[in-house]
């Protein structure tokens, strides 16, 4: 681990889950990756329009398997005031990401990781949440530090990032770019007894079956992505979404990046399923009995996703080997997948709208 002053660094799965639990273990509320993750109802499922124009370009089309209200309704479970600071410029937000680290006090910031050199990403892939923990050698002639410390949760220990790569890198939270700069800070931050915690878990169970049935849309909520579906309809629309795909001029890009989504873009495996799957289990061994047999339902949801995270890696690699004029690919078994997605994101919905309302 390497320590700052009101953060504590540690790697992780989630970048969201991540970035959270290190801030709040800097202030004292030490509580594990998986925890945080299900206590704000994590789970989730999006279809997005990419956006276009951009260099790399992203696919035209691609889903999102994390809660849009994740932060919020993580701070509302807990009890903690989220403060959301919106900035027209990216200098306007490292000034006051400085402030605050100075008075002990680090904060959030999303960013598009293709700018941020320690990844040597080949991608943009935007809402990618990291912490801006400290600065290093000095400051440039704009009064702002040359260097920030970041804490990222693809990382064993802080990196040093250049001013300049962080005004490239910083966006809102959303799918898409945008011009806006949003930071994160937390406020209020204070621990929890065993029966408040037990508590919070009963209902961010009964939150995390509302989320998946009907989102809801926060008036002041941090992501601000524009989407075309999401919730249980968008997992119902996902064959159609797949077979809707055949003959995309970017049919390699949406499938690889697809796959990618669900099994290594920082979510743990079978689209940040096998986290929740760990949250249900800790959340047992705290005494909440309950999330224990709904554990088993949401591993069947993540095999599912793995076993259609295969099979369009194994489109896009049939695509990348055939000649110049390939045969249209056959979509269809990927789409009868989605269905079997569909069908145990279906039963995990039902057991959790099962449990005693909270």
């Amino acid at each position: 681990m390497a320590e700052t002053r009101g953060y504590l660094h540690q790697p992780g799965l989630h970048c969201g889950s991540t970035a959270l639990r290190n801030l709040l273990a800097g202030r004292g509320l030490a509580l594990s990756e998986p925890l945080l993750f299900g206590l704000g109802a994590g789970l989730g499922f999006s279809l997005h329009d990419g956006a276009r124009g951009l260099t790399p370009p992203m696919p035209e089309r691609f889903f999102v398997g994390r809660s849009l209200s994740y932060e919020e309704d993580l701070c509302a479970g807990l009890g903690l005031r989220l403060e959301v600071l919106r900035f027209d410029s990216s200098a306007a937000a490292l000034r006051e990401a400085q402030t605050r680290i100075a008075a002990g006090e680090p904060v959030l910031a999303f960013t598009d990781l293709f700018h941020l050199p320690y990844l040597g990403a080949r991608g943009h892939w935007f809402g990618h949440l990291i912490a801006l923990a400290g600065t290093a050698d000095g400051r440039d002639t704009s009064d702002l530090p040359r260097t920030f410390l970041v804490g990222d949760n693809e990382r064993a220990q802080l990196e040093p990032v250049p001013r300049s790569s962080l005004e490239a890198a910083l966006s809102a939270a959303s799918a898409a770019p945008s011009r806006e700069c949003v930071l994160l800070a937390l406020h209020d931050v204070h621990p929890l007894e065993e029966d408040a915690l037990r508590e919070a878990v009963r209902r961010a169970l009964a939150l995390q079956g509302r989320q998946l049935r009907t989102p809801r849309r926060l008036p002041h909520a941090v992501w601000r992505g524009t989407l075309s579906l999401e919730g249980i309809a968008a997992l119902r629309d996902l064959p159609d979404e797949l077979r809707s795909w055949q003959g995309a001029a970017d049919l390699g890009r949406r499938l690889r990046f697809a796959a990618q989504v669900i099994e290594v873009r920082g979510n743990g495996g079978g689209l940040f399923r096998r986290l929740y799957a760990r949250f249900l289990r800790e959340a047992e061994s705290l005494g909440v009995r309950e999330a224990g047999p709904l554990a088993p339902l949401c591993l069947s949801a993540a095999d599912a996703f793995t076993a259609l995270a295969r099979e369009l890696e194994r489109l896009r690699s049939d695509l990348l080997h055939a000649n110049d004029r390939p045969p249209p690919l056959e979509l269809e078994p990927a789409a009868r997948l989605a269905h079997e997605v569909a069908a145990a994101e279906e039963a995990l919905l039902m057991a959790l709208e099962e449990l005693p309302a909270r």
